[in-house]
């Protein structure tokens, strides 16, 4: 049984500037205090053909957590557009949210992005090399695709993996057989790259509240005891 349960993520400025930073909130339940720390990685994957062009944005280690209804804001940094290829900067990308416990991966969430010139004659006839400053990101919030994996936790006990479409910007527990087109676990990356290489044919049309004690910082931890959280990069 999973100790911690995603219930809902909330995305920040949409649509933004493709060189804004990306933000999310991420609202979670722990059904008991864990005894190491949680750690989290916002990755943007530009190119299915090569996994060497994935750049992780942002990775943050929460903790202590505890027994709760708990939530926080990561923000991160836009990619690194210098490393990835021309081709691959305008149109169709993906950012996944991934967490972990002592090194296993329990969960992933994936949104496709869509990167657009703000100039409906840029974006019908887009140059070979992108303009950048006139570029921005449109992230299909209301279709991302969650992948839970059942780790040890702090007990031996390991279940099957269980696979879930999110709609409507919210966690939900009900199987989707459609998911599989966007799935992302270890097993199933390729059909999400799959689809990416389609990306030009994707088009851009496309809960639970807790504590408003909000502290200022990279990756905002909201709980009803602050003091005691830290957040590490």
């Amino acid at each position: 049984m999973a100790l911690v349960n995603v219930t809902s993520v909330e995305v920040g400025k949409n649509p933004a500037g493709i060189t804004d930073p990306f933000e999310f909130e991420i609202s979670f339940e722990c059904l008991q205090n864990l005894q190491e720390d949680l750690e989290w990685k916002i990755t943007y994957i530009s190119c299915a053909e090569s996994r060497d062009m994935d750049q992780e944005l942002d990775c943050i280690a929460l903790g202590p957590i505890t027994r709760g209804a708990l939530k926080f804001v990561f923000h991160a940094p836009s990619p690194n557009f210098t490393h990835i290829p021309a081709e691959d900067i305008h149109g169709m990308a993906v950012v996944l949210i991934l967490g972990s416990y002592r090194n296993e991966e329990f969960i992933r969430i994936g949104y496709y992005v869509h990167n657009v010139y703000i100039d409906p004659i840029l974006e019908d006839n887009p140059p070979d090399i992108p303009i950048i400053k006139k570029l921005q990101r449109i992230i299909l919030s209301e279709s991302p695709r969650l992948t839970r994996f059942n780790i040890s936790w702090d007990s031996n006990n390991q279940e099957e993996i269980k696979v879930d479409e999110i709609p409507d910007s919210q966690l939900s527990n009900n199987e989707d057989d459609d998911s599989q087109q966007f799935q992302v676990s270890n097993q199933t990356d390729n059909s999400i790259l799959d689809n990416l290489n389609c990306k030009n044919e994707l088009s851009s049309s496309n809960h639970s509240k807790y504590s408003d004690n909000i502290v200022n910082c990279k990756a905002t931890y909201i709980n009803e005891d602050t003091n005691n959280v830290h957040v590490s990069h």
